[in-house]
């Protein structure tokens, strides 16, 4: 059986958020879970700031974080 986290907002791009992607994966692997979800919220205050591109850059930056780490 796996077990994996289907929910968590990292804490560069949602302020619900408690951790970094990195800090996340390594949680999960102590927990012994096989993957993890992130699910960050879309702030589109953030989006209007930095523009597409840049955005889309930083919204996703803590997930290639994670993915590369995990």
């Amino acid at each position: 059986m796996f077990k994996y986290e289907t929910h968590l907002h990292t804490s560069r791009c949602s302020k619900c958020g408690g951790s970094t992607g990195h800090e996340f994966v390594d949680t999960a692997k102590k927990m012994g879970y096989a993957g993890i979800v992130i699910t960050n919220h879309f702030s589109e205050s953030v989006l209007n700031r930095k523009g597409k591109d840049e955005f889309l850059e930083y919204y996703l930056s803590d997930y290639h974080t994670a993915r590369k780490y995990g």
